[in-house]
């Protein structure tokens, strides 16, 4: 892919990469995107659910509408 760079041990493997900001900056920015999205998840993951039809009884008594 031309605009990105692999560096590798002395072994060969991949151990990081390079990649031309003005080339690939749609594509970083929506994968930076994307973690700070996903580490928004997790940090709920250990919180209380409540069941779908409790959420909608207090809508409905809040609200008075049926959904």
């Amino acid at each position: 892919m031309e605009g990105v760079k692999y560096l590798t041990d002395e072994k060969g493997k991949r151990v990081a990469v390079q990649i031309e900001l003005k080339k690939h900056k749609k594509f970083i920015q929506e994968y930076l995107d994307y973690i700070e999205d996903r580490t928004e998840v997790v940090k709920t993951r250990n919180e209380e659910t409540v069941p779908f039809d409790e959420v909608i009884s207090k809508f409905e008594k809040l609200h008075g509408k049926n959904v």
